[in-house]
């Protein structure tokens, strides 16, 4: 369970706490990124744990996006553009070691499933069936496009993207990326295919999440930089999950998918 948001009264009392608890009887694990100081500061006491934090990156795609704001003065547009061209300038990366192509998917199918279920990596995430996909390429405002990844002749992976304008500004966002492997220069050149697709959908920028560390690893070789961080807190009180395992959370699950 995800607790998106709660809200109690704001004099001292523990309805919020007890309604959360609630919440939470029905199901055995619940988790929480970020939230508000007020929150952050309850959760250890509701059972919570807090985790490795949770990375954004960021990449400029056009440097001279910033000249096409009205809410900024001529100085700071220049100075932040100048920002943007060395920002670029570094972000320089060689050719992917190999070429991985994109497919349109208006509807993800059940093979998304099967490819996810089929697949021996190990790491701690939550389901994010056909279903789920389709519901955000279903989303009423525009902007959601869904994508199959593939690479030597085969299907490994699907990626949903999300365009997002502010003012006179194209946001771009690789919302979640999913791979069968972790072949890095598989991860290393679906990142750059979906940065293609997301210049040529004429995206100013583009974050993503480091939803794991074969993701990690693939956006820093396309040049991202990291740009912040979420704190991530768990509850398991039946010790359900395993301790080992990376968790892999990407904008589907963050609450930053619409936004």
């Amino acid at each position: 369970m995800h607790a998106i948001d709660w809200l109690g009264s704001g004099a001292p009392s523990a309805s919020g706490a007890l309604l959360m608890l609630r919440a939470f009887a029905t199901c055995q694990t619940q988790y929480a990124i970020d939230g508000t100081a007020q929150a952050q500061a309850i959760f250890p006491r509701l059972g919570f744990e807090q985790k490795p934090r949770l990375a954004i990156f960021r990449k400029v795609l056009a440097p001279f996006h910033r000249l096409r704001t009205t809410d900024q003065g001529l100085f700071r547009k220049w100075a932040g553009t100048a920002k943007d061209m060395a920002s670029v300038w570094r972000a320089r990366t060689a050719p992917a070691p190999q070429t991985a192509f994109l497919l349109s998917a208006p509807t993800f199918t059940e093979n998304m499933d099967c490819l996810q279920r089929q697949c021996s990596r190990r790491i701690l995430t939550c389901q994010r069936d056909h279903l789920l996909l389709n519901y955000f390429l279903r989303y009423p405002l525009p902007g959601f496009s869904g994508w199959t990844i593939h690479t030597s002749g085969r299907m490994i992976g699907f990626a949903l993207l999300k365009i997002t304008p502010h003012g006179r500004i194209q946001l771009g966002k690789i919302v979640d990326c999913w791979l069968d492997t972790e072949d890095p220069s598989c991860w290393q050149a679906a990142v750059a295919a979906l940065i293609d697709r997301l210049r040529a959908l004429s995206a100013d920028t583009v974050t993503c999440f480091a939803a794991t560390p074969s993701l990690h690893a693939a956006l820093l070789w396309n040049g991202f930089a990291k740009s912040g961080e979420r704190n991530v807190y768990f509850r398991d009180k039946q010790q359900s999950l395993p301790r080992d395992l990376p968790f892999g959370f990407s904008m589907l699950e963050g609450d930053h998918a619409i936004l």
